[in-house]
C-alpha cells in the first residue's frame, strides 16, 4: 500500500503553482433585460446533476424533470 501511495508522487504534488482567480472588477450593465414571462418547471432532485437544459424549437420551449415528465412552453403566448 504504501509503495502504491508514494507513486502518486511522481504525478506532481505540492511542487505545482496554484493560479488563484482573478479579482471581480465593478462594471456598469451596457443592456436592460425586459422579462417577457417566467415559469417553473420545479425544484430539481437533491443530489441528482442530470445537465438538462431547456431546448426550443422556434416555436416551443421544452424542458425535462428527472422524473421523466416533459412540458412545452409556447413562445408566442
Amino acid at each position: 500500500m504504501l509503495m502504491t501511495l508514494q507513486g502518486c508522487a511522481l504525478f506532481g504534488g505540492d511542487d505545482e503553482e496554484v493560479q488563484l482567480p482573478t479579482e471581480l472588477i465593478e462594471f456598469e450593465s451596457i443592456i436592460e433585460v425586459d422579462e417577457k414571462w417566467d415559469v417553473s418547471v420545479g425544484k430539481g432532485h437533491e443530489g441528482l446533476v442530470l445537465g438538462l437544459k431547456p431546448t426550443t424549437d422556434g416555436e416551443q420551449i421544452y424542458a425535462a424533470s428527472f422524473d421523466g415528465n416533459v412540458i412545452a412552453f409556447d413562445t408566442n403566448r
